[in-house]
């Protein structure tokens, strides 16, 4: 059988081809399952199946197994789209290291954990470390809750791009006593951190949170990195013209519970020789625009605006 491309219906999608649909072998004619379609694949015998570009011909008409041509074309056409919105072919990934004027600010109360976690009784600010006390400690007496504020430069990202992914990741070198869910929370908190940037613990949870983590799953000490979870609300809060800011706390404080013990972990910050320890922020993202678009004589095929 010979494939009349100049008439054939083409539509052209970036990466690799859907399994749901069926493997199909190169530079041969095979049936998409359940599809009644002849297809044909421009690659070498061997290579990978990742079709740049294929054909329906005779057209489509077949959909769920019966014969209904307009059915079989819209189905298509909509795999053809979901593929390529779940795989974009000009996705990037940007991994950007804490900014340098990271750091935290504490809350020291004797005897009374309410002052502790409202900032009330004193606070300080520490901004030269390589590392911090994240989360809240019971220690003689003393309840102290510790606030990260975290900076990431991500202008590097285009203005136009699509944020599709967010991960924070942080390198522990001491593990808590008891453990914690860590929150990471939007926070503008400006050009140094100070005690001015202090959180009172009956504020935090209005914060959108933007990624958390049981610190239960925390690598052995100093070994390697930490990925919290991120919420849908991380990709929406990327700053793509500066620096990405936002802080980090004990869900305890959040929610008011009072430490028993070292609740706490202590990553390290910026300040650490080198990047290959500091906190980290990948993220995911794609130019705007591009579709997969149709066209009756093979000629346009994918283009992305």
């Amino acid at each position: 059988m010979n494939l009349d491309k100049a008439n054939a219906l083409k539509v052209k999608a970036p990466g690799n081809w859907d399994a749901a649909l069926g493997k199909i072998k190169v530079k041969q004619l095979e049936v998409i399952p359940d599809r009644g379609l002849w297809v044909m694949l421009d690659e070498k015998e061997g290579f990978p199946v990742d079709p740049d570009g294929y054909y329906f011909v005779n057209p489509p008409t077949k959909h769920n197994g019966v014969l209904d041509e307009a059915g079989a074309f819209m189905q298509i056409v909509g795999d053809a789209a979901a593929f390529y919105a779940a795989n974009p072919s000009n996705q990037t990934t940007t991994t950007v290291f804490g900014d340098a004027t990271d750091g935290r600010v504490y809350s020291t109360a004797t005897t009374t954990y309410a002052n502790a976690r409202s900032g009330s009784s004193g606070l300080a600010a520490s901004v030269s470390e390589g590392f911090i006390n994240l989360g809240q400690t019971l220690s003689v007496g003393d309840y102290i809750c510790q606030q990260g504020f975290f900076a990431f430069d991500t202008s590097s990202i285009p203005d136009t791009d699509n944020v599709t992914d967010v991960v924070f990741s942080l390198w522990n070198i001491n593990d808590p006593t008891n453990d914690f869910i860590l929150e990471a929370r939007v926070n503008n908190w400006g050009a140094a951190v100070t005690t001015a940037d202090w959180i009172a613990g009956a504020s935090l949870s209005a914060l959108t949170l933007l990624a958390s983590g049981d610190t239960s799953g925390l690598p052995t000490d100093d070994t390697a990195y930490w990925a919290l979870t991120s919420t849908g609300a991380f990709v929406s809060n990327i700053v793509k013209t500066g620096l990405t800011y936002f802080m980090c706390c004990s869900d305890d404080q959040t929610l008011g519970n009072a430490p028993t013990g070292t609740d706490r972990m202590i990553p390290l910050l910026s300040e650490e020789a080198g990047t290959t320890k500091d906190p980290k922020l990948v993220v995911t993202h794609s130019a705007a625009g591009g579709a997969v678009s149709l066209d009756p004589f093979g000629m346009s095929g994918f283009f992305g605006s």
